[in-house]
């Protein structure tokens, strides 16, 4: 496809000092901050299918405060057209997970005005990256606001001296790690970002990946109820909602159950399942695998041995064939397959390894003969190099912004330190967000809630939020207002076009109704 973005950058530098200096008010904070100075540039979108318009980047730096001090440099990168009132326009905030993930794959992977190349199937591309004007963005009908969290991407703490434990003179990235201060802080750049612009009059979104929709998740409750800030609809893209369910043990079900249409529709793409025919269709194998998953295989998990050996033995075998991996590795491990082993082996004949992200994309196994998969996942880290390569050519060559910080794809870091909210108890191991959802449904009867999932995401498999949304006990109303839809694909299905478009056109009738 030929690009149609035009460039024109302008810097805004003594502008971006002055506005990062003031708080939402205008008022100068107690303790004067400067932040590297951001970058905005005039483009223009024009695509093959006719979208023509102007638009303004800009990626700047937005302080946040405690007690008006500064405490962290939040990076974001603001899309906004130049035709229609833009105090008025809806206005989409995008964040993705991790924990410690920056805002870069639904950037630069969906909804952004440019989208990194991949396959039409969504498999990476031979080096160098390329960027391409994305006919999906979401910009023609709402402007994006993509946001990098403390730690992740361009985004850091603010170092100062610190006199004791309680002191506002300064912050460390670990402030930063925690569910609740990691929403607050969302929150706040939320409220800023609307004051600093004067957008307090424009529909406002959500989108989140993974992580991102269990954060999303729960600012329905914690933006409306504690910030003052309404939202018309949210996306929640792959998303986590109870965390229990994510790392089941030998004495859980849940999560087993979860997984085992996403693993039979894998099979059914590698052409590995035997269940319920060797023809059936994708639709028919997902259908016959839920069905199962929630009745006789439930049944198995929570009985264990107590369901009597024939049975159990019966159940074991339609796993199995459902799944396509050989009837002996369900009946060694009793009816439970983690996603990994499930991934090691319904190739293994090939010496093909299989993604949990993305179940149909594959690799060749760098250590056949070791007992555990030690090589790299083929559908998270195999796309890395190809976003990294083009955010930085897109932040620093068509946005303009000039900095010598390296960008953080995802900080691991981030990811081992993050903690709790510190008021649970110990013994407390309920870490979910379907409470906080169900709190701001009711909060505002007008907040549609959208929620996508890929269909060979073993990560986060389709059917936990299938099954959680038939146990929210939702009014008719509130029912209507919430909806799920599965894509081809996996945890990142807009790598594929197809998705990504279905997507786009989901986002297009939410926002614009």
């Amino acid at each position: 496809m030929t690009d149609h973005n035009e460039q024109h950058p302008s810097t805004t530098s003594a502008a971006t000092a002055t506005a990062n200096n003031a708080t939402p008010s205008g008022e100068p904070s107690t303790t004067d901050h400067t932040p590297p100075a951001g970058a905005i540039t005039e483009h223009r979108f024009r695509t093959d299918s006719g979208e023509d318009f102007a638009y303004q980047a800009n990626a700047d730096w937005l302080v946040l405060h405690n007690e008006e001090k500064p405490v962290a440099e939040v990076f974001f990168v603001a899309y906004t057209r130049g035709d229609t009132d833009g105090g008025q326009r809806p206005v989409t905030f995008v964040l993705n997970g991790g924990p410690g993930a920056a805002a870069v794959y639904l950037h630069l992977g969906a909804m952004g005005p440019y989208r990194a190349v991949f396959e039409a199937d969504g498999r990476p591309p031979a080096p160098p990256a390329q960027l391409e004007t994305n006919p999906d963005s979401w910009l023609p009908f709402t402007d994006l606001v993509f946001i990098d969290p403390v730690g992740t991407g361009w985004s850091r703490t603010i170092e100062g001296e610190k006199t004791g434990s309680d002191s506002q003179s300064g912050s460390s990235q670990d402030d930063f790690y925690e569910i609740g201060k990691d929403l607050d802080a969302i929150c706040e750049f939320v409220t800023r970002w609307l004051s600093r612009y004067g957008r307090w009059r424009s529909p406002i979104y959500f989108a989140g990946e993974s992580y991102g929709g269990f954060r999303v998740a729960k600012i329905t409750r914690k933006l409306q109820e504690t910030y003052g800030v309404g939202l018309n609809g949210v996306f929640l893209v792959s998303p986590v909602f109870e965390f229990k369910e994510l790392m089941p043990t030998d004495y859980d079900a849940l999560g087993y159950v979860d997984r085992l249409p996403s693993m039979a529709a894998a099979a059914h793409y590698h052409g590995r399942n035997r269940e319920p025919r060797d023809d059936a269709s994708l639709d028919e194998v997902t259908a016959a695998a839920e069905s199962f998953a929630v009745n006789d295989y439930a049944l198995l998990l929570v009985q264990g041995r107590g369901l009597g050996d024939d049975r159990a033995a019966a159940t074991q075998a339609k796993a199995a064939r459902l799944i396509g991996l050989a009837e002996d590795e369900l009946h060694r491990t009793e009816g439970r397959i983690d996603m990994g082993r499930f991934a090691r082996e319904l190739l293994r004949d090939e010496r093909l390894v299989c993604g949990v992200h993305d179940a149909t994309a594959t690799l060749e196994d760098p250590y056949p003969d070791r007992p555990r998969q030690e090589g790299p996942d083929p559908a998270l880290f195999a796309v890395d190099r190809v976003f990294g390569a083009a955010v930085n050519a897109h932040l620093r060559d068509n946005l303009q912004v000039a900095t010598d910080r390296h960008y953080r794809l995802i900080n691991f870091d981030i990811n081992q330190a993050w903690k709790r909210e510190r008021e649970r108890h110990g013994l407390d191991a309920r870490i979910g967000a379907t409470d906080d959802l169900r709190y701001g449904m009711s909060l505002n009867p007008y907040m549609h809630v959208s929620i996508i999932h890929g269909i060979y995401d073993l990560v986060t498999p389709y059917l936990a939020s299938q099954r959680l949304m038939g146990l929210m006990k939702l009014s008719q109303g509130q029912q209507d207002r919430l909806t799920l839809t599965k894509l081809s694909g996996g945890h990142m299905f807009y790598l594929r076009d197809d998705a990504r478009q279905q997507f786009a056109a989901l986002g297009r009738q939410k926002i614009r109704g």
